[in-house]
């Protein structure tokens, strides 16, 4: 979760415009991780679309810190049923035409279930097949790559076109390591993929104690090596990007 909002934050420093939307309906989480209210968030950003709880400039929460705006998501995950995956789709669509750049989490779960009764993952799969670029998040592990391997498949069918970028965190220093995890990315059928390696760094340890965004150094810098690649120097356009995290949860 915190590479989404230091995405966010990286993608703000050059004066764009940025939301990061919580749209994870399992384990939403990002306005806890930055010391944001539950309340405005995402069902109440889709009701003031619809013209029926005011202006969605309203629903918007302030990341200072970070310089962007975040819709949180739900206060409680069980309400899933109550969002309707065009719904959000159409409001990411709003929020991209009056922004820059939208980042939006999406759970880790991309499965059609719709022929069991609700659709209990369409969120994630209508996000996913909406974007124009895919951020896949897993563990710097062998378990973690063979966990984003599955994600992947399902994935591909969802937007098989789209770009995407492989971020693997909590890194090991060692070079023969992180050789073999990148000889194992590149390996995956996923075209021309961007291959990222987050560092494990004790900054992000305090920064989801504290509450706050992490403190400048070594995955800060990798973040933002992976923001020129999501969105290299070009006109100003609007973007909207899915991110999701695999395997084990980043703290």
């Amino acid at each position: 979760e915190l590479v989404i909002l230091e995405l966010g934050r990286a993608l703000a420093k050059a004066n764009n415009r940025v939301v990061v939307v919580d749209a994870n309906d399992i384990c939403p989480s990002l306005a806890q991780l930055v010391d944001q209210p539950m309340l405005p968030n995402l069902p109440m950003a889709v009701d003031a679309l619809r013209q029926r709880g005011g202006r969605l400039e309203d629903q918007l929460l302030a990341v200072a810190a970070g310089r962007f705006w975040l819709v949180g998501g739900l206060a409680d995950p069980a309400q899933w049923i109550e969002l309707r995956p065009r719904a959000v789709v159409d409001l990411v669509d709003e929020l991209a035409n009056r922004h820059h750049h939208v980042l939006t989490q999406v759970g880790p779960m991309v499965e059609n279930l719709a022929d069991y009764g609700g659709d209990r993952f369409g969120v994630a799969r209508a996000v996913v097949g909406d974007s124009d670029s895919i951020v896949a998040v897993g563990m710097a592990s062998p378990v973690g790559m063979a966990r984003l391997a599955m994600w992947l498949a399902d994935v591909r069918l969802l937007a098989p076109e789209t770009a995407l970028h492989l971020v693997l965190t909590r890194a090991p220093k060692d070079r023969f390591r992180r050789s073999e995890l990148l000889e194992r990315a590149q390996a995956l059928e996923v075209r021309e993929a961007s291959v990222h390696l987050l560092p494990d760094d004790d900054r992000l340890e305090r920064a989801a104690w504290n509450g706050e965004l992490v403190k400048a150094g070594p995955f800060r810098r990798a973040v933002a090596e992976l923001a020129a690649a999501v969105a290299p120097t070009q006109p100003r356009s609007r973007h909207h990007t899915a991110a999701a995290t695999q395997g084990e949860r980043i703290p």
